[in-house]
């Protein structure tokens, strides 16, 4: 007689991990690539003998890798607007300098009020007409600046031997950076949306001081992928081992 089975005695084959997670490490000879024998390997010295070629090695990057694993991150291709130039041990970086929002709403919602406000002081007041008409040229310039010069509004990272200096040209009211990169720590990016609703990608970059460590917002750009490339090319140049950071979004 068949019997059909109770719900509670059915496998659920939804809950179970087909993913196996590696949890050992086996030690590799670095010079002839053969495994090294747990009896060659001295766990505590980090120490281990190839009975392959007789080589002594170390091993402890392998124990760092079990014990702490991370997320590899996949290496980004160089986007569009973003300019390199490495010469000897020096390193110059320019990202084309995105508009922000304030700049924005300056030149499309703000100036047109002044302007209509200058006209009702000329026509009411009998006021002269260069209100007007130079709260208008004022605002036709600054419409030329936005769109017409954008692409010419640059930021500019360079980094010597001692020091990564950042500068924007034109200012727009940032200030230009420089840090000691003996100091440099850790870079890391960091997206998501402001209280407005605005989305923002920002490249930090953790440094040490006297103080202890601080986070240090280095430049915004418009999209994931020129935050990310930044944060991996100056990382490298820098010699700098990336780590996932708390506050750094994946």
């Amino acid at each position: 007689m068949d019997h059909e089975p109770l719900e509670e005695y059915k496998l659920k084959l939804e809950d179970l991990s087909l993913e196996p997670k590696k949890t050992f490490q086996k030690i590799s000879c670095p010079s002839c690539n053969n495994k090294v024998i747990a009896e060659n390997i001295n766990i505590n010295d980090k120490i281990a003998k190839c009975n392959s070629c007789d080589v002594v090695f170390p091993f402890a990057n392998e124990i760092e890798k079990l014990l702490n694993p991370t997320t590899i991150k996949q290496e980004v291709l160089r986007p569009e607007g973003i300019e390199l130039f490495k010469y000897k041990n020096d390193l110059d970086i320019t990202v084309d300098q995105p508009q922000s929002v304030a700049e924005v709403l300056i030149v499309l919602i703000f100036l047109p009020i002044v302007i209509f406000f200058c006209l009702m002081f000329y026509l009411n007041e009998g006021a002269s007409p260069i209100w007007p008409f130079g709260a208008t040229l004022f605002w036709i310039l600054a419409m030329i600046n936005l769109f017409a010069n954008s692409k010419k509004n640059k930021i500019y990272i360079t980094i010597d031997e001692k020091l990564l200096d950042i500068k924007w040209r034109p200012k727009k009211f940032n200030k230009d950076l420089k840090f000691n990169v003996d100091e440099i720590d850790q870079l890391y990016t960091k997206t998501g949306t402001d209280s407005n609703g605005t989305g923002f990608n920002h490249v930090y970059m953790i440094v040490n001081g006297k103080e202890g460590q601080k986070h240090v917002r280095l430049l915004g750009t418009k999209t994931l992928s020129k935050a990310r490339y930044l944060e991996q090319e100056i990382e490298k140049h820098l010699g700098i081992k990336d780590r996932i950071i708390p506050e750094e979004k994946i």
